[in-house]
């Protein structure tokens, strides 16, 4: 989702126009960028907390030249941690859609009739959710 499909999102959740939807994403990430520098964290109960870290100076292989190492500097690096709430929506998320994974991360295709289409072309029932269909190679397809 980009921040022009989120800002549609929502101005429709809260009966907003665009233009205010999109000053008070604006603001809420204003604000997070300006509290992140100062070097504080934001925390969301149940969503998670943002933070800035300081990332240790290390040596690393030069993407140019892998047999020479450079000297990466010390720097504050951004960092979110989820909180409980998100963690078990994701969780939720990748368990309902197990045939995504073999989908190129797409969600299964819906036939006319609402079921899902199997891979091999036939119409799982919406009474067999959850059952995988049996895997065979591509050229079987």
């Amino acid at each position: 989702m980009t921040k022009q499909e989120f800002v549609e999102n929502l101005a429709l959740r809260c009966e907003f126009s665009k233009a205010e939807a999109g000053r008070a994403v604006d603001a809420i990430l204003d604000s997070l960028t300006a509290v992140m520098a100062d070097g504080e964290e934001v925390s969301f109960i149940g969503f998670g907390k943002f933070l800035s870290r300081r990332r240790r100076a290390r040596d690393a292989v030069n993407p140019q030249d892998p047999s020479k190492k450079i000297r990466v500097r010390a720097a504050h690096v951004p960092k979110f941690k989820p909180g409980t709430t998100l963690r078990e929506a994701v969780a939720q998320l990748s368990g309902n859609e197990s045939l995504a994974a073999g989908n190129g991360g797409r969600r299964p295709a819906t036939s006319a009739a609402g079921g899902t289409v199997a891979p091999t072309g036939a119409t799982a029932s919406s009474s067999g959710a959850g059952e995988r269909p049996q895997w065979r190679p591509l050229g079987e397809r």
